[in-house]
């Protein structure tokens, strides 16, 4: 079985909703299908991957998430490529990824008369508004009429779902949950790694709280700043690793003009890499907003890992993390303070909540569990 997924966004790249993607692709490749992939010109390459990319357009060089006015022409290129791939390879099924992606492929698979797999990881009209992209609200009726044009929508959480259902009407039926996965013998609990401690002059007494993700405010950095300048003053020896990019320069200016010498700033972590890095932590923090229904991918490698989180009371992170877990109800960087002070002076509890988020990661969102139900989505389509 032949798979195109048409990616609107450089590939590969270590981040959040490329993660998804380079997952179901592995998936589906142990599962012995053939895997093509249509994206952005630039990226990295995975071995293995047969990756179509567009034109070179060389001033474009933005590996950062979010809307931007660039992606108008590149997503026509997306689009011209779509359909040249998709003619030469003739697959079995075009995957779709987010709404730019469903529009590049909803000719080509037309044409080809091929099951049209939207994978929707978030709201396109969210997303905009979020990234505070002028006119987002004229494009809800084109992101309207795109998610009604997919053969088969899947999503990443049950909230993203009920929207997809209920706001823009598309038939519950053909829609199901696909959530993200984690490769549970890759992120797994382990001793710190003694080359990043002294990498990064830290002792295995320190304690340190990790952050492994984007670098925007959308995903709470500017949260990070706060909750670190209070840590600097209440446990001065702790430190808090933020792993991530874009703008790590920026932030780390931030931190200093406001006095605080308790953040570590490593740049771009590679997915390999991730493990050890977030070795070195004991707990993990997560200060996304809760704007939209996408996924929070990075509290799978959190969990994965054995660390208690601290997360604020949102749906998405409720479902994840488990209705009985202790979440913060208001976006209150104060709070968000205290219950990492909390976490990390009561060893015991927090040792409780790490083993609790290793067997939930475990039993609900490994990538076995994923593959299976990829596989019977796609014969499903194929067959029907």
């Amino acid at each position: 079985m032949k798979i195109l997924h048409v990616v609107p966004n450089p590939f590969f790249v270590e981040r959040g909703g490329l993660v998804r993607v380079e997952s179901q692709i592995r998936m589906a490749a142990s599962a012995g299908m053939e895997c093509h992939v249509v994206c952005y010109h630039h990226g990295n390459s995975l071995p293995g991957v047969n990756i179509h990319r567009t034109l070179p357009v060389p001033w474009y060089k933005n590996f950062a998430p979010g809307a931007n006015f660039h992606r108008f022409y590149l997503d026509l290129f997306l689009f011209l490529k779509t359909i040249t791939v998709g003619r030469k390879i003739n697959p079995d099924i075009i995957h779709a990824h987010l709404h730019e992606g469903l529009a590049a492929s909803l000719l080509c698979a037309r044409f080809l008369k091929k099951p049209l797999i939207l994978d929707a990881e978030g709201s396109l009209t969210a997303e905009m508004k979020a990234y505070k992209f002028p006119l987002s609200r004229f494009f809800h009726p084109l992101e309207k009429i795109l998610t009604r044009s997919a053969d088969y929508l899947l999503t990443s959480t049950e909230q993203l779902k009920d929207e997809m259902t209920n706001r823009f009407g598309y038939p519950a039926k053909h829609c199901q949950v696909l959530g993200d996965s984690i490769d549970t013998d890759q992120f797994r609990p382990q001793p710190k790694d003694p080359e990043l401690l002294q990498k990064y002059h830290l002792y295995n007494h320190t304690p340190v709280a990790v952050y492994l993700g984007t670098l925007n405010t959308l995903q709470g950095i500017d949260t990070l700043i706060k909750v670190a300048a209070v840590l600097n003053s209440v446990i001065p020896e702790m430190r808090l690793l933020i792993m991530g990019f874009p703008d790590e320069n920026h932030w780390e200016k931030q931190c200093q003009l406001r006095g605080v010498t308790n953040v570590i700033f490593t740049g771009k972590v590679t997915r390999s890499d991730a493990p050890r890095y977030l070795s070195l932590g004991n707990i993990a923090l997560a200060p996304k907003r809760g704007e939209s229904n996408e996924g929070n991918g990075k509290l799978l490698d959190y969990m994965a890992m054995g660390l208690p989180v601290v997360a604020f009371d949102t749906k998405v992170n409720r479902e994840i993390l488990g209705k009985q877990y202790r979440l913060i109800t208001a976006y209150d960087w104060g709070q968000f303070a205290e219950q990492t002070i909390s976490l990390v002076r009561d060893r015991e509890q927090s040792d409780y909540l790490g083993k609790y988020l290793r067997d939930r990661v475990s039993a609900v969102y490994s990538e076995e569990n994923r593959k299976i139900q990829l596989s019977a989505i796609y014969n499903k389509l194929v067959h029907r």
